[in-house]
């Protein structure tokens, strides 16, 4: 049997997109970030795609604030 490489690298790459967001709306919500204006580490976090890319924001449960997350996903997107 042979394997096709660029289709097996695209399939695992969007596994890799899944894989990202849920760690970051679950498992990414305390003690990764601290919110710029009152210091606390407890965030929502939401993710969503925008021009094949992941984007995520996280808003702190202390003050209210919403702050950009930065994802590189360069590598990820290299096997797409």
């Amino acid at each position: 049997m042979k394997l096709d490489e660029d289709e097996f690298k695209r399939a695992i790459a969007e596994q890799l997109d899944e894989v990202v967001k849920e760690y970051l709306e679950t498992k990414a919500q305390k003690g990764h970030f601290e919110c710029s204006n009152c210091g606390n580490d407890l965030f929502d976090i939401e993710t969503w795609e925008a021009q094949s890319d992941i984007r995520a924001a996280g808003v702190c449960r202390e003050c209210n604030e919403r702050m950009p997350i930065e994802i590189d996903m360069s590598d990820i997107n290299d096997l797409k």
